[in-house]
């Protein structure tokens, strides 16, 4: 009987803590109910998103206003929402047609801004800033300057800035090719290079997509992207880097051909996570390489999870406790055989990435434009203040273009100190920006469908779950405990 009541003290110690493990890895969030960003028209993208450490989250993006195409401003705040409409901040240069490029912020305050205006028979490419404690004021924004000529649809530009608050753009373009064309400033955007080819296709019928940018800690920047035929078919998939302190790009390396698309690409805790989308005998689904030299070697790719479809790149964040954070859209296999769509959430555990939850999740919805429609695709979150989720994502068109939604998330992880914006000169008629003051407690939410049908991870979705089991094991260690003495006693 001894043996047996140690055996079982043994097993509690080894299987307790494995499953405790595996639960404290990820929080199961309770996601506010879905609803649209107010002031979007049915076919606007997801915006692209700024959190400062003011308890704000900036958004931009590309609109119809009353006819005419725009570049807007909104933001978010936790406890009090949306701004009720977004306000133009910039307008076309050429040919009636403008599309946000990218964002990126620096660290003294101000906001860059590159944008595409102009169709096939002309473009260039702009550059615009202003201080982001202004950025909902049209006044605010520098004069548009081309930074890149003879700029070609379908249009794709990217933006990053780095330590030193250089500025590094790729665009596609046909000044010398089709292909990417590569500028820098090193004064804050006051003035920029002669544009250069960085990537060409030789191939007039074929064109640059999906382009990303992003800087490393050590400011090396890594560009990727598909080239797509005139079909709109992904026939190769590139990554280049440029080196810290560096104009000239490394040659751009092709992954593997055709099939690949839509990459999110990360730096965190000295590698690269690049995760993309690729054939599989089930349809596109996500794949995952990783470096741990800076992106001149990369890992075997590695399927990551079994959701499928084609719903543009994952998006990254990064929490106050240093937890990385990512959200996808696609669909998965209920447990009744039916098809799930949903918005995704998963973090990196060290090794591997955690079995996704759902932000919110249900059956495919096609509906006419502006309807109800319902296939979450191209995910932008980030991270308010370090412990605030915040996502963003949009119906694939198919289902019927309405809008872009968003839902939100508090995590169990601390509040990072408040920190104003840098102040600046008044302009009339700005947004005032997010106060300082502790801002309303955000109400519970009921939890979305979460863990469908086939993770093993998790006891089936129930947040109490790892509570009962802790007490259930606790309880069994007592009565082992309890009754060893007992047996010891009556030995005696």
């Amino acid at each position: 009987m001894l043996r047996l009541i140690i055996g079982l003290m043994a097993a509690l110690l080894v299987i307790g803590p494995a499953r405790e493990w595996r639960v404290a890895a990820q929080t199961l969030l309770s996601w506010s109910a879905q609803a649209r960003v107010p002031g979007y028209d049915p076919f606007a993208l997801t915006p692209y998103l700024i959190a400062d450490q003011n308890r704000t989250v900036h958004a931009f993006n590309t609109v119809q206003l009353a006819g005419q195409q725009a570049i807007v401003y909104s933001r978010w705040i936790p406890g009090q929402g949306w701004t009720a409409k977004p306000r133009d901040i910039l307008l076309p240069q050429v040919r009636n047609q403008i599309r946000l490029q990218d964002v990126a912020p620096d660290r003294a305050g101000t906001v860059h801004l590159l944008f595409f205006s102009g169709d096939d028979a002309e473009a260039n490419v702009y550059y615009a800033s202003a201080p982001l404690s202004q950025a909902g004021d049209s006044y605010a924004w520098t004069t548009p300057k081309v930074v890149g000529e003879l700029a070609r649809t379908p249009d794709e530009a990217a933006l990053v800035i780095n330590s030193k608050n250089q500025l590094f753009a790729l665009y596609s373009g046909r000044a010398k090719g089709a292909g990417l064309y590569f500028t820098y400033s090193t004064d804050q955007g006051a003035t920029w290079s002669e544009p250069s080819p960085m990537f060409l296709s030789y191939d007039s019928g074929s064109f640059p997509f999906f382009l990303r940018m992003y800087v490393d800690g050590q400011d090396g920047i890594h560009a990727l992207w598909n080239v797509n035929n005139s079909s709109g078919l992904s026939e190769a998939f590139y990554y280049a880097k440029l080196e810290a302190g560096q104009t000239e790009w490394r040659d751009p390396v092709q992954f593997e051909a055709g099939g690949l698309n839509a990459p999110a690409l990360v730096a965190y805790e000295g590698e690269l996570i690049l995760v993309y989308q690729a054939d599989s005998e089930n349809g596109l689904t996500r794949y995952m390489r990783r470096s741990s030299d800076g992106g001149t070697s990369w890992t075997e790719p590695v399927r990551l999870f079994p959701h499928v479809g084609s719903n543009g790149p994952a998006s990254f964040a990064v929490d106050s406790a240093n937890v990385l954070h990512m959200f996808f859209g696609n669909r998965i296999t209920g447990r009744d055989g039916t098809a799930v769509h949903g918005m995704w959430h998963t973090v990196w555990n060290g090794a591997g990435w955690e079995p996704p939850q759902a932000v919110v999740s249900g059956p495919p919805v096609v509906d006419d434009v502006g309807g109800n429609g319902f296939d979450p695709s191209f995910a932008n979150a980030v991270i308010s203040q370090g412990n605030v989720a915040l996502v963003t994502w949009r119906s694939d068109p198919a289902a019927g273009a309405n809008g872009v939604w968003y839902s939100y998330a508090i995590l169990d992880t601390p509040e990072l100190p408040v920190s104003p914006l840098p102040a600046q000169p008044a302009v009339a008629g700005a947004l005032p920006v997010g106060p300082a003051a502790t801002p309303t407690p955000l109400p519970d939410q009921a939890a979305s469908n979460l863990n469908v049908g086939w993770s093993e991870a998790a006891p089936a979705g129930n947040p109490v779950a790892p509570v009962i089991t802790g007490s259930a094991v606790a309880v069994l260690f007592v009565v082992v405990i309890v009754v060893g003495r007992g047996v010891l006693l009556r030995r005696r």
